[in-house]
């Protein structure tokens, strides 16, 4: 915001035509009948300090740096020309990385959160760890990602027991995801680990969702047949799922169940077509709790 004083009102807007500044133009205040270059400016000191006066403020608002830029009166400034204000500027920008945060923000909103909500620890990784580089109290995007990583990193620690952990909320299938991203990290599975993980991974639980999955699989092809049966089929499915102990078995027959009673043939699809990503969406989702910010009006 540049504010001129009111000694300007009346020629301000025709100069601005020819000499068009960036932001807003303001035109300070000076009640009626009195004289004087304005309240702003009497507040700022600018008598002493001359115009134009600039102040840096830190990402916590703080006056970093204030005074005159170094500008020649009646002598166009040109890209390139340098001032005062380069050098506390640029070493705002690096003590902050201002230079690289617009692009991590960005790359998170378009594809971090929504790959974390959807298990996809490949593609959000490399952005969990460049979080790293910034500063967690300014910024809420980064304050969470970073706390997603430490999360990640604490379960990972500890692998065998956030294994067990999962195991009583009869997720058996989704260690297995967790063992992949434990590889992702770079860390090593050691014989003593694979031994203690192994029955976890070939649990009961394990075979039942393999089994659903393959039941999955078997109502795609029933349905690509030309004398298809739909409520047959998706009453078979429903069947078999219904009869498994495991969580992702049962809670996949769950929603089945409303879209099969509400007679909405694509929902009941788009389920069972996506059986096979839900040990990864459900460890992100419902262990983690990497759920993708609501948008909109109820926000």
């Amino acid at each position: 915001v540049a504010i001129t004083s009111p000694n300007d009102e009346k020629t301000i807007v025709e100069y601005l035509k020819t000499h068009p500044m960036p932001g807003a133009v303001a035109v300070d205040y000076r009640a009626p009948k009195t004289s004087g270059i304005g309240e702003s400016n009497e507040l700022f000191f600018t008598r002493k300090f001359n115009l134009p006066r600039v102040l840096i403020l830190d990402v916590d608002q703080r006056v970093i740096w204030e005074g005159d830029p170094g500008l020649v009166a009646a002598t166009p400034w040109s890209a390139g020309d340098g001032s005062f204000v380069d050098a506390p500027f640029a070493d705002l920008v690096a003590r902050h990385k201002l230079d690289k945060l617009p692009d991590f923000l960005k790359q998170w909103t378009q594809t971090g959160s929504a790959a974390m909500s959807a298990g996809d620890l490949a593609l959000a990784l490399p952005l969990l760890r460049a979080a790293k580089e910034f500063e967690a109290e300014f910024y809420p995007e980064v304050a969470l990602a970073q706390s997603r990583l430490t999360a990640l990193e604490a379960a990972l620690a500890s692998l065998v027991s956030s294994a067990q952990s999962i195991a009583k909320k009869h997720a058996d299938p989704t260690i297995s995801v967790l063992v992949d991203w434990y590889k992702l990290f770079g860390l090593e599975l050691t014989p003593k680990l694979a031994k203690e993980l192994k029955p976890l991974l070939d649990s009961k639980l394990d075979k039942e969702w393999a089994n659903a999955v393959r039941a999955c699989l078997r109502w795609k092809n029933v349905m690509s047949r030309s004398d298809a049966d739909p409520a047959a089929a998706a009453n078979e499915l429903l069947a078999t799922l219904g009869a498994f102990e495991g969580r992702l078995p049962r809670e996949l027959a769950a929603e089945l169940k409303l879209a099969f009673d509400a007679k909405d043939a694509k929902a009941f699809e788009v389920l069972v077509l996506g059986a096979e990503s839900r040990p990864r969406v459900w460890l992100a989702q419902s262990h983690f709790g990497w759920v993708m910010p609501k948008t909109g009006g109820g926000h």
